[in-house]
């Protein structure tokens, strides 16, 4: 197909051209009604294509024209055999997964580090997760990953599950064996569904390694918004599988998708898969350059470590840590915060940096010299090491029995308490480590005592999470049942 074609934008700017007398919704009636503090920040022209479905707009929901079009390219450009073009983020793309693989009751074999957004496609859907917990083939990772062996382990002992749900690459860009994974799933007719959140670039260059639709999956979520230049909150879903229905995955995305999706939107979407296509390769090399540039400045610095030990890794996700000078994650953040430097977000032990081909040389230095003003601070004796655990160490918490599943304790009647007197109860919500998102505790878990103390030790070394109303009690809500 044309690659060089953006249907959806020049739909819209063909329409916005045309002058019409326009009676329909957004209020704001193209440039004519905006706010003038907006239009101050914003200007004018994303307004002018911000409409609704009419005729000659198309519809997100029953896609005949340009959006169907659009969609086609991008399946084309991924290797696809379809695309659903999505406005509500990779949040609703999971859910949509989940919901078309498994039903109320059903088995579905999840990796326990995956996105809460899978817990709510498992608390509309009312599956029951089967999970599996990644391991560390690094004392040093900052995230673990799934062997084949423990697909194989789990296949085997449920093989009346419906799918196996995987998150690839970490949010930290440490990728799963997804090939041999795949032909597991397979052999076992289980289709194969892959979060590919942070690697909707990996197509575009030799450096990255292999994408999920060419390793063998079967569905693939991909949030264009992080990595190929969309506007945030966009995502596509890719099917490329006969193991799991079409109309299902339709079907799901229309109870999950908001039913008066942008334009302007879906026009960033239509923008950045030709961008990707055109131009691609070219600026992927000029962000790994660039990338390559602010790893071998921070592997200079004293007391400054950085991982990447992980050969199916990808290069534009930088993990640094100055754990050796007594300096916590959260920590380090927020003095980088301090000298004007923001970073995509940071552990008890690491700050992730993330590259793009828009990172300049000029911030590439001074985030270098914040670094090592830093860690040159901090190594000098002035600050007391403190013992920070490794996240082998940390991640063992996430093991404790599902009692029952998220969707019977998100509807069961429930209580809040602080989570000090929670050990021994039965979680009610969520509790999440914000980001990468990844649920300490999820609706149906058992509360451990090892579980409590890796939560204090997060908030005091100031950690952000989601699910927590009151960070100094630490309240969540507890079934009743005891």
């Amino acid at each position: 197909m044309n690659q060089e074609q953006t249907p959806v934008l020049e739909m819209l700017d063909r329409f916005r051209k045309k002058n019409r007398g326009y009676f329909n919704i957004p209020a704001h009636h193209f440039e004519t009604g905006i706010s003038e503090k907006m239009k101050d920040v914003l200007g004018e022209k994303a307004y002018g294509i911000d409409v609704t479905e009419t005729d000659g707009t198309d519809d997100l929901h029953c896609p005949e024209e340009a959006i169907e079009k659009a969609q086609k390219l991008a399946a084309d450009l991924y290797g696809s055999d379809e695309c659903w073009f999505l406005v509500n983020g990779s949040t609703c793309g999971n859910e949509a997964m989940v919901l078309s693989a498994a039903g109320p009751g059903e088995k579905i074999i999840i990796s326990r580090d995956a996105h809460k957004s899978v817990l709510m496609g498992l608390i509309l859907s009312g599956a029951h997760p089967i999970w599996i917990y990644p391991e560390f083939a690094e004392r040093e990772s900052p995230t673990a990953i799934i062997t084949p062996g423990l697909i194989k382990k789990a296949c085997a002992e449920h093989p009346d599950a419906k799918a196996v749900f995987l998150t690839s690459p970490s949010y930290y860009g440490i990728c799963q064996p997804l090939k041999e994974i795949a032909d597991i799933c397979h052999g076992f007719g289980m289709p194969l569904l892959v979060d590919e959140a942070h690697g909707g670039h990996f197509r575009f260059h030799e450096a990255f390694p292999d994408d999920a639709l060419s390793s063998g999956a079967d569905v693939v979520v991909q949030s264009t918004h992080k990595t190929s230049g969309s506007l945030t909150q966009t995502s596509l879903l890719h099917l490329h599988s006969d193991l799991i229905s079409r109309d299902r995955i339709d079907q799901s995305l229309k109870l999950v998708q908001s039913t008066s999706p942008s334009y302007v939107l879906m026009s960033s979407l239509d923008a950045a898969r030709n961008q990707m296509a055109v131009n691609g390769r070219d600026l992927m090399d000029k962000a790994i350059k660039t990338a390559e540039y602010i790893r071998n400045g921070l592997r200079t610095a004293k007391g400054v470590y950085v991982f990447d030990e992980f050969k199916d890794r990808d290069p534009l996700r930088i993990a640094v840590s100055l754990r050796k000078t007594g300096i916590d994650g959260f920590r380090f953040q927020r003095l980088l915060f301090e000298k004007n430097i923001t970073t995509e977000m940071a552990d008890i032990n690491y700050v992730l940096i993330i590259v793009s081909w828009g990172t300049t040389r000029d911030e590439a230095d001074k985030l270098l010299e914040a670094v090592r003003r830093i860690a040159s601070l901090r190594s000098s004796g002035k600050t007391k090491k403190e013992m920070i655990p490794s996240a082998e160490e940390t991640y063992k918490v996430f093991r404790t029995e599902q009692r029952t599943s998220p969707r019977e304790a998100w509807f069961s009647k429930k209580k809040k308490i602080t989570l000090y007197e929670a050990e021994n109860r039965i979680a009610g919500e969520m509790i999440v480590p914000y980001p990468p998102g990844i649920p300490a505790i999820y609706p149906g878990e058992v509360i451990t005592e090892e579980i409590i103390r890796y939560l204090d030790k997060l908030r005091c070394l100031g950690a952000s999470f989601h699910g927590v109303n009151d960070i100094d009690n630490m309240e969540i809500y507890v079934t009743e049942q005891p």
